[in-house]
């Protein structure tokens, strides 16, 4: 008997731990950004390791609801969204030199200030729009998946020129 009722116990106790086990994969509603830090300490920790000043833009084209950074991999990740309008998403990586990605070849030129040259291209069967551009040895990639902005290649140039 008694070792029917380490058993049973014992069966108890692995329910109680496995049943309130959420899929991983599974987003969690009160972190839709994922594990992130304030942007502030995120930029300051990356400016520290890498031993450079990086500036984030003045201009946000969209209203953000939830906002965090993150570093990975050597890049540098700050994310604005706008949680009450489709999930709107502005998300800016930062890299440490000169990054060349292989979706520039099929982008379009565009000039910023400063005489910098960008390059545009939308990602194939979405709404996401992205500006690539070096400034002070660091390479810059900015998407913005909004519904509302019509002409999202000016945002993306606004958000650059304001860096």
């Amino acid at each position: 008997m008694t070792l029917n009722k380490l058993l049973s116990g014992l069966l108890v106790v692995i329910s109680l731990f496995t049943g309130g086990v959420e899929d991983p994969l599974t987003p969690d509603p009160n972190k839709p950004l994922g594990d992130v830090l304030p942007i502030e300490k995120a930029v300051q920790e990356f400016n520290y390791l890498y031993g450079i000043e990086v500036v984030l833009p003045q201009y946000l084209p969209i209203h953000y609801t939830t906002q965090g950074g993150s570093i990975d991999q050597g890049a540098l990740r700050v994310d604005y969204m706008d949680q009450s309008n489709n999930d709107d998403l502005l998300s800016i990586n930062v890299f440490v030199g000169e990054e060349h990605l292989e979706s520039e070849k099929r982008a379009k030129e565009v000039l910023l200030n400063k005489n910098i040259t960008g390059y545009h291209f939308i990602m194939p069967d979405s709404n996401i729009n992205f500006l690539i551009f070096r400034q002070d040895r660091l390479t810059y990639i900015i998407a913005l998946a909004s519904h509302y902005k019509d002409n999202k290649v000016d945002e993306l140039i606004k958000i650059a020129n304001s860096i």
